[in-house]
């Protein structure tokens, strides 16, 4: 076999071993080894120790090169900060020392270092809840509103976003001495499992507990007794999730399917051993535990969206307003007299757990109200083309005092493009060019789009505006008006549209790249778990780190070997 075929070779074995999450033991299997010999004539199967002291490292030394020359080539980063450790205590990386906030800085400014990454391209980073973590980060208001209330609690490292510093989230008291991060839309979600079992002292919410530590109970009978889990499959189809400490929708999705059985088949109730030694569920609970689930599936779909790779910073504030007014289930109408909100799906269909209700909206409001006031949301949710300006009416803030402030910090953003980076590649015009729209598309605007009318290009950002809003999801031939509906991206819908917003443009790319939440790096975890598993869980440190670092980092093709 030629040497340029065994390296292909090589290279797609080595990757195969990491992103399929194969044991280099297999290397040594007599049948493995003969049936490659006998199905590939003159390839040399490399041995366990060549494989892990020579190709794995080889790979991830050419996929880092790769990986630096992509970075290098970036004007806009985003990252996602998080800590993870195995059973064994085992991480991608060694942390030495105690998890204190100094020392994750410490680390975090050395792996910005060893990835060569200039602190002006990073627009944000992203963490979860832990005070280690956001105890290292500042908040960034818009100019000329009411402060946030508990901005005062908020540690500010500096006021200005165009340094290029750590932009996350505020560390905020709660009063109790633990400080909780508002910026990460899991941290709350993680915690609404609590909400709903560790409910106060009025008579409703302590029977909606109630029913759902039953409900739970019944559920885990059934899980252990073979005879009700073949009864219940029988009768229904399925088999019944159980709930999990560390995922909070495990619990709803464990209440939909119990009353999704019973609905099927109501006979179970009473031929189920789980009821028959623990009793059945009254119809009060059931109607208890069905207005629970209506609760907490709009939490569920956000939290399913919002871990999307696709889903970006644009969408939190008007998926905030929407839960916000889907728990609001009365207002006062202009004699001052409650009444059903119109606009809440749930108005109707809430009938015993209006507290509890109540319960999650002020807690969803202390969290995220912090989203209104803040530039990356706001400035994200008006450039998010299918919403533009139609959250608004919902955040009690007017559309002048939003756009002023909007206008502001986006003159701000020109200047600091300007002096740093933008003009000196050409990505954007300077104050006297004038850019127009390519030949072959300039019936778009009548006439060409000056680039110098108005400060710091705000007349980009208003002939945006008044265009009329994207559909929220857009044919994928769009010269086939039939094809299959895809969701609109809004980064796409700004690479197509930059010959027209060159500046504008930019400043979306930059804010649109920004996740909703760090659900990425928590896929990447539980790729870590998987290949510590049971049967791999004496593999040494260099050789997970080599396998973790290919496997999360599979699309950067790097294919050189020798």
């Amino acid at each position: 076999m030629q040497r340029s075929r065994q390296l292909q070779l090589e290279v797609q074995l080595t990757y195969s071993m990491a992103e399929d999450n194969i044991s280099l033991n297999i290397l040594t299997k007599p049948q493995f080894r003969e049936w490659i010999q006998n199905g590939m004539a003159g390839y040399k199967l490399p041995s366990t120790e060549r494989m892990r002291n020579v190709m794995l490292p080889k790979l991830v030394a050419a996929t880092k090169q790769r990986s630096l020359e992509l970075l290098k080539s970036c004007t806009s980063l985003n990252i996602i900060l998080d800590i993870w450790s195995s059973k064994q205590m085992m991480g991608i990386k060694h942390m030495p020392g105690r998890h204190t906030a100094a020392n994750v800085f410490a680390e975090y400014e050395q792996i910005i270092g060893e990835w060569q990454i200039p602190f002006q391209s990073i627009s944000q980073d992203k963490t979860d809840g832990g005070s280690n973590v956001v105890a290292n980060t500042f908040y960034i208001p818009i100019p000329g509103w009411k402060e946030f209330e508990d901005v005062s609690c908020v540690r500010d490292y500096t006021e200005n976003f165009d340094d290029g510093s750590i932009t996350s989230a505020p560390a905020v008291s709660n009063g109790n001495g633990d400080e909780e991060d508002m910026r990460d839309w899991k941290s709350t979600l993680s915690r609404l499992k609590s909400k709903t079992t560790m409910i106060g002292t009025s008579s409703t919410k302590v029977e909606a507990a109630s029913s759902v530590k039953k409900a739970g109970k019944i559920v885990s009978y059934i899980r252990k007794s073979v005879l009700d889990t073949e009864k219940l499959f029988k009768a229904v189809g399925f088999r019944l999730p159980n709930e999990n400490a560390t995922r909070w929708n495990s619990q709803y999705l464990m209440l939909r399917k119990l009353l999704e059985a019973f609905e099927k088949a109501s006979y179970l109730q009473e031929t189920l051993n789980a009821t028959k030694k623990l009793g059945k569920l009254s119809a009060y609970e059931l109607l208890v535990l069905k207005e629970l689930v209506a609760l907490l599936k709009p939490f569920k779909q956000a939290s399913d969206d919002f871990q999307d790779d696709f889903e970006s910073i644009g969408n939190v504030i008007p998926s905030f307003l929407g839960l916000r007014t889907t728990l609001c289930l009365k207002i006062k109408d202009r004699h001052g007299v409650e009444v059903p909100n119109p606009a809440s799906t749930l108005s109707k269909t809430i009938k015993h757990l209006k507290n509890v209700a109540a319960t999650l909206e002020k807690s969803l409001a202390s969290r995220f109200s912090y989203v209104l006031y803040d530039f990356y949301y706001v400035l994200g949710a008006l450039l998010d083309p299918p919403f533009k300006k139609l959250w608004i009416k919902r955040s009690e803030h007017s559309d002048s005092d939003i756009l002023s402030a909007v206008k502001v910090q986006l003159e701000a953003r020109y200047r600091h493009y300007r002096d740093c980076k933008y003009f000196a590649t050409g990505q954007i015009a300077s104050d006297d060019e004038v850019v127009e729209a390519p030949a072959e598309e300039s019936e778009v605007l009548e006439e060409p789009c000056s680039q110098s009318i108005g400060p710091g290009k705000i007349i980009e950002f208003e002939a945006y505006l008044t265009e009329p809003n994207v559909p929220f999801e857009q044919p994928s031939n769009p010269h086939d008006p039939e094809s299959k509906l895809m969701k609109t991206r809004p980064l796409q819908f700004w690479k197509t549209n930059s010959h027209r917003f060159s500046f504008l443009s930019v400043v979306a790319r930059d804010s649109l790249s920004v996740p909703a939440s760090s659900g990425a790096i928590e896929r990447s975890y539980s790729t870590g778990t998987d290949i510590l598993c049971a049967k791999r869980n004496r593999t040494k440190p260099d050789l997970f780190s080599n396998l973790m670092f290919i496997k999360c980092n599979a699309k950067v093709n790097a294919t050189a070997l020798s």
